[in-house]
């Protein structure tokens, strides 16, 4: 394999640029960054194996790209499908059009989601609902890697079947009487902290003066 002028990508600092073989140096090559002016210039030496090794992952990631790409194309919108976010927690999602793409609405949570992850009612009152709870109130929009669509593979699962499980309720119950008063001193005692937090006092000084 002729490799002077081979090109191939290869993350350097905080970028992933594009690098091409110069000239041979023994056993190693010669590469220098052709596509990032921030560190043009920059040469590294790199074994045969290693760049072809390079242009492999570059290869497998353009396919994984390309069948992302093709998978969103092919939805249809109103379709219902399931993205696995861990250990059998999924998100049921309903397929959309966004412009000129299909993306995916969350509309449920179903599956074996730890309590942490669900909505729950703070101690001063307020609710903490959750990432995924929360795209859901505000319909956020998504493109998760189709490999972690449930319907995709169905085989590669080992957890219950998300399309038969019921959505879990994400709804919070209304304080009792007795809660609301001890949410009320929870906020007091929240609101004297802030009056003696240094940095709070800091940040005030300075935006007065």
């Amino acid at each position: 394999m002729k490799m002077i002028g081979t090109k191939f990508r290869y993350s350097y600092a905080d970028a992933n640029p594009l690098w091409e073989v110069k000239s041979r140096k023994g056993n190693l090559y010669s590469c220098y960054i052709v596509d990032c002016p921030d560190y043009s210039g920059v040469t590294k030496c790199f074994s045969a194996a290693e760049i072809r090794s390079q242009q492999n992952w570059d290869r497998n990631l353009n396919a994984l790209m390309n069948d992302h790409d093709k998978y969103y194309a092919n939805l249809k919108v109103g379709q219902v499908v399931h993205y696995h976010n861990a250990f059998g927690a999924y998100v049921r999602c309903e397929v959309v059009r966004d412009g000129v793409e299909n993306k995916l609405k969350p509309i449920a949570l179903v599956g074996d989601w730890s309590v942490h992850s669900l909505p729950r009612r703070e101690r001063n009152g307020s609710i903490y609902y959750g990432t995924y709870a929360s795209d859901i109130i505000n319909g956020h929009l998504f493109t998760p890697s189709y490999t972690c669509i449930y319907e995709v593979n169905p085989s590669k699962y080992k957890h219950s079947d998300p399309r038969k499980l019921k959505a879990i309720d994400l709804s919070v119950p209304e304080m009792t009487e007795g809660e609301k008063v001890i949410a009320t001193g929870w906020k007091r005692i929240e609101a004297i902290k802030a009056l003696t937090d240094p940095y709070k006092i800091l940040a005030d000084i300075r935006n007065t003066y």
